[in-house]
């Protein structure tokens, strides 16, 4: 006879967070960063709502039951975290699986020139200024830059361009 296991789990939020359980399936979460609803995929366990928290109980679980518990669990406490501190996804722009620099017109960059791409760098007196994206030129971008009185205009890659921080 297959082993089988018996689990409970209390999620317990921080003060400033309100989890309700609707349904069998669903959770609302309410703090300082917002609302979400949490629809929780099917498995071989069961939610209550406590008095302060909600309670998994996985009766009767064989190995891919448990793993299920535990991303229960996890979405659950990913949920808390949400509404308390808010959640940031930065975009990762990549081609032939190399990272890319990704400007909108209008970003301030800098050129910085990078020695492995040699034939599309511009000129070393550009090294290090600050300039504006002004829109595309095939796969480089238009840069305005600022050399005395003048603004000069450059067609730079981006391998030579960093956003500018500051």
């Amino acid at each position: 006879m297959p082993k089988t296991l018996t689990l409970t789990k209390v999620v317990v939020p921080p003060n400033g967070v309100k989890l309700d359980v609707q349904g069998e399936r669903e959770i609302h979460a309410e703090g300082s960063k917002g609302k979400l609803t949490l629809r929780l995929p099917r498995g071989n366990y069961s939610i209550k709502q406590k008095e302060r928290g909600i309670s998994v109980v996985g009766t009767g679980l064989k190995k891919d039951d448990a793993a299920m518990f535990g991303t229960v669990v996890a979405l659950i406490n990913n949920t808390v975290k949400g509404v308390l501190e808010g959640y940031e996804k930065t975009l990762v722009v990549a081609y032939s699986h190399f990272p890319m620099n990704v400007h909108v017109e209008g970003d301030k960059v800098v050129v910085d020139i990078d020695p492995t791409y040699i034939k599309s760098a511009p000129h070393r007196r550009y090294q290090g200024r600050v300039g504006v994206v002004a829109g595309r030129q095939g796969d480089a971008y238009i840069v305005l830059v600022e050399v005395g009185s003048k603004v000069k205009k450059l067609v730079v890659t981006p391998e030579h361009l960093v956003p500018f921080r500051g």
